[in-house]
């Protein structure tokens, strides 16, 4: 079964690349073993595994970014973000009524 994750983050344009690839191969790299920085895991981590549609990098968001490596589904964002948080038309419904019933 994958891993999936909800993760509200104060900032989340805070995070390093490396930290957004130890939060997408969660399910395969150990958080005490070093990067493996030719494996094409991590060379094409964007390009594999980033959704980035909501992605903007910006002050005004929308920074939600949606990582799924087939082992897991995370989805992190902003948690002051009220289209983020939403329990019943945001992201997290969209999670926990889609994406959590469909893994």
């Amino acid at each position: 079964m994958p891993l999936t994750a909800y993760l509200a983050l104060d900032e989340p344009r805070a995070l390093t690349r490396e930290q957004w690839i130890r939060i997408g191969l969660i399910a395969t790299l150990h958080p005490q073993e070093a990067l493996p920085l030719r494996d094409a895991d991590v060379t094409e981590f964007e390009e594999r595994y980033c959704y980035g549609r909501y992605w903007t990098d910006t002050d005004a968001g929308p920074n939600t970014r949606f990582l799924c490596t087939g082992r897991a589904f995370i989805l992190v964002g902003e948690a002051g973000a009220a289209y983020f948080r939403d329990s019943e038309r945001g992201l997290l419904g969209q999670f926990r009524h889609q994406y959590f019933l469909s893994s």
